[in-house]
């Protein structure tokens, strides 16, 4: 079964050192489990990803860490 979700990250801007809003987008693809029997192991998947700076209208790259499962894999990222 395949879930869409908004996750909001606040970034640190290195080039005017202020903090940024950004939302992603996350597709995932939901598999059934038995949440009796079933063991979730969560790791961190890092992604880099290109924003502007609204202050100093210059593009620079930052890295965000999205939480993933084998019973929640990330299917597609999209900046919204």
């Amino acid at each position: 079964m395949e879930s869409t979700k908004i996750e909001e990250f606040i970034i640190d801007c290195h080039l005017c050192g202020k903090e940024h809003n950004t939302r992603i987008s996350v597709v995932r693809d939901d598999i059934p489990n038995d949440i009796d029997n079933d063991v979730r192991v969560p790791y961190f998947k890092e992604i880099t990803i290109p924003l502007i700076c609204p202050e100093k209208n210059e593009l620079f790259e930052t890295n965000i860490f999205l939480q993933e499962d084998k019973y929640s894999i990330i299917k597609k990222i999209k900046k919204v």
